[in-house]
């Protein structure tokens, strides 16, 4: 037999010497010290035992778990998945879903050195989630990274944690 057989096996004929006793309690009117003491160690036995039946299987909540959010770039992304701007641009857009939160914000940076930070813009529509991500104008021809956070701008800080991570690549 294996072990959770041998287990409920005995956590069924625990049960049944727990409600015996519980009806000679009872029976006795509550004053018998004996079968009370009896009826409390039989009533853990069986806690310990419904634990260690449970406690191998996978632990569930009635909460499902939130959707991680999705972010496509609307601008250009080449096959790297590097997406690809102009000098002259001014904003990035991005498609989004299951994006919950009331802020984002992001970090521009090259080489660990940050460039630039901003507020993201939602512009939500009744069938998407969009968010444009305004970068400043002229900025010098390289790669760049960038990070988007859930909280404003002025609230990221270096226990933040960015939610997604794009690589940018400015061209002339």
């Amino acid at each position: 037999m294996k072990n959770v057989q041998i287990l409920s096996l005995t956590l069924v004929i625990v049960s049944a010497a727990f409600l015996l006793i519980s009806v000679l309690v009872v029976l006795t009117g509550g004053k018998n010290k004996y079968l009370i003491s009896k009826k409390l160690r039989l009533g853990a036995m069986i806690i310990g035992m419904t634990c260690l039946a449970n406690g191998c299987r996978p632990f569930v909540t009635c909460y499902e778990v939130a959707m991680a959010p999705v972010m496509v770039c609307q601008d250009s992304v080449n096959n790297d998945g590097v997406i690809v701007v102009n000098k002259d641009v001014s904003k990035i857009n991005f498609n989004c879903m299951y994006l919950y939160y009331e802020f984002v914000s992001y970090k521009l940076s090259v080489e660990d050195q940050i460039v630039f930070t901003g507020d993201c813009i939602k512009t939500d529509t009744d069938t998407s989630q969009n968010l444009e991500a305004p970068i400043p104008r002229q900025m010098n021809s390289g790669n760049y990274l960038m990070k988007f956070y859930y909280v404003k701008a002025s609230e990221i800080n270096e226990n933040s944690s960015p939610f997604s991570i794009f690589n940018i690549k400015v061209i002339n």
